[in-house]
């Protein structure tokens, strides 16, 4: 015979052991895990999996080994030009987008650039420096035109109206010796 009781925060479960344990009233108590517990437990794990589904991009700051990972996600191709102090992987989507990743001869990415007939998705682009980009435009009152952020290392400059987007992001800290930011259109 099996019942609920509620014991303390979280509930036990009754259960009687054997015929002679029944007549004489004995039941064992077993703790099973509150609803918090358990709650708490599947979040945890439904972070960890969605932690571990979610592919690595190259963003901003990035390394460039995961500039693959960003065809695939784009659904689209890539071809490599190589520089004298960098290297440019050029991303191109079906849709006519392009996206253009500068990268470091120590294989980092120290800038972005995109242009097409949709605005890219900034969030995988910028990495975590899309916080900084978008409390930047939070502080902005006013209506504009063009999105717009320069900090001490971040710039970020993002425009455009429909079917046609473009902008560039760098990282002033990151670029290589006699390269600028002009080279990142």
């Amino acid at each position: 015979m099996l019942s609920r009781r509620h014991y303390g925060e979280s509930f036990a479960t009754v259960k009687a052991t054997g015929n002679e344990d029944r007549r004489r009233g004995v039941t064992t108590l077993t703790r099973t895990p509150g609803r918090k517990h358990v709650v708490r437990n599947f979040f945890i794990l439904l972070s960890i999996l969605a932690a571990a589904a979610s592919p690595a991009a190259a963003t901003l700051g990035g390394s460039a080994e995961s500039v693959a990972t960003d065809q695939s996600r784009f659904h689209a191709k890539r071809s490599v030009v190589q520089r004298s102090n960098y290297t440019v992987h050029e991303i191109t989507r079906d849709d006519g987008t392009l996206i253009r990743e500068y990268v470091t001869p120590a294989g980092k990415v120290f800038g972005v650039s995109w242009t097409g007939p949709t605005i890219a998705d900034l969030s995988q682009l910028l990495g975590t420096y899309n916080t900084e980009f978008q409390n930047a435009l939070r502080s902005k009152r006013g209506r504009r035109k063009a999105a717009v952020v320069r900090n001490s290392d971040l710039v970020v400059e993002s425009t455009g109206h429909t079917r046609d987007f473009h902008g560039r992001a760098y990282l002033n800290s990151m670029l290589p010796s006699g390269v600028t930011e002009d080279v990142v259109k």
